[in-house]
């Protein structure tokens, strides 16, 4: 006997382990405990070096905030083929001062640098169909967030005061989105880690994984 099994597929984003890692932190002290300075603002990114990430177009936002927000940092957190690119980049535009890479980091510290950014950046070019994981890891530390108005994003996620989509390159609104997040830095992020608790955890994927495979064996029988 020959089985046949519906064709029928559901994409579902990957999740986070929200309850071990990652999970908010006191921003003071990984700063303390990561040699960073207190009186940074910092704009981080975390992840591989891939040419799909917009660093270039966030570290070109650079010499224009820093007219406004002297203590400007980007600090990108990982390695791979776009660093040394990017490092370039930092050189030409005079802001290396004001730009830190820190190559490779072990894992079990991914948490401690996402707490101690201002503003996690996760931003991507046009055309990149990617659901990223980081995002998910910045909402768990119930961290500010500028990413990219793409579709694999705002098919889940909607913009807020501290959850910003811009357009991948536009630098213009990076940079309004730089201001807008300063400017509130101080009010208190409310519900960025019960997005992830209540949406985005593995027993999620689990019981929708769980679901995927009993619809599928309901309809082969």
């Amino acid at each position: 006997m020959v089985m046949t099994y519906p064709r029928e597929t559901s994409i579902r984003p990957n999740t986070c382990d929200a309850m071990t890692f990652p999970c908010p932190l006191e921003k003071t002290s990984c700063r303390h405990e990561l040699g960073l300075s207190p009186e940074d603002y910092i704009v981080g990114f975390i992840g591989s070096c891939y040419p799909y990430h917009d660093i270039p177009a966030l570290l070109s936002t650079i010499p224009i905030v820093r007219q406004k927000i002297a203590q400007i940092r980007v600090l990108i957190v990982g390695d791979g083929y776009m660093l040394s690119h990017w490092k370039q980049q930092a050189e030409r535009l005079g802001i290396a001062k004001r730009t830190t890479f820190t190559g490779y980091v072990p894992f079990h510290l991914a948490n401690q640098y996402i707490n101690a950014f201002d503003i996690c950046f996760a931003s991507y070019r046009a055309n990149t169909s990617v659901f990223p994981m980081k995002i998910l890891d910045y909402l768990a530390c119930d961290k500010a967030i500028l990413t990219a108005d793409i579709p694999t994003i705002n098919r889940y996620f909607n913009a807020s005061d501290h959850f910003r989509l811009v357009q991948p390159g536009n630098i213009d609104q990076i940079t309004d989105s730089i201001y807008d997040l300063y400017r509130i830095r101080n009010r208190k992020i409310g519900k960025h880690r019960q997005i992830v608790l209540h949406n985005f955890t593995w027993h999620h994927t689990a019981e929708r994984i769980k679901g995927l495979i009993e619809s599928s064996i309901r309809g082969a029988l």
